[in-house]
């Protein structure tokens, strides 16, 4: 966080006296502060109402739908909770490619649908979906782990 900061405060400050501000020093000091206070704000509030229950607006309910793919599909993947995060996440490999969700949702459906994973009922439609879906025999078997 420290090398952020001072890295920040130097680009702004380096901004600043080129253009000439006499209080270049201080308004670096303020734009640091306040940008590194707002970015966490922001950042808090997309994380919030991801976890919450209410009425969003589009980019909280993109930044939603983005975060629940962390939490219900892969935890290794999609961290970003805030506006434009998925520029991070493609930047950190840690963007979950649609191959690679639908993938996960389908070896997810098919494994269980709440049961035991031998049930003869289950394994029946396991292997009705599993044709649907176009899964290879190699992903059935991971699916009845």
């Amino acid at each position: 966080m420290l090398p952020v900061l001072i890295g920040g405060f130097l680009i702004y400050w380096a901004i600043f006296a080129t253009l000439g501000f006499s209080d270049a020093l201080p308004m670096a000091v303020a734009f640091v502060f306040v940008g590194h206070v707002m970015t966490f704000l922001g950042y808090e509030w997309y994380h919030m109402t991801a976890h919450l229950n209410i009425r969003k607006f589009a980019a909280e309910v993109a930044v939603t739908r983005s975060h629940n793919m962390h939490h219900f599909k892969d935890f290794s993947k999609m961290f970003h909770v805030s506006y434009g995060g998925h520029i991070i996440d493609r930047a950190m490999g840690t963007e979950i490619t649609p191959d690679h969700r639908d993938k996960l949702s389908r070896i997810e459906f098919i494994r269980t649908l709440g049961m035991e994973p031998y049930d003869p009922r289950l394994v029946a439609a396991r292997d009705i979906y599993a044709v649907k879906l176009g899964l290879s025999e190699q992903q059935r078997r991971t699916a009845q782990r």
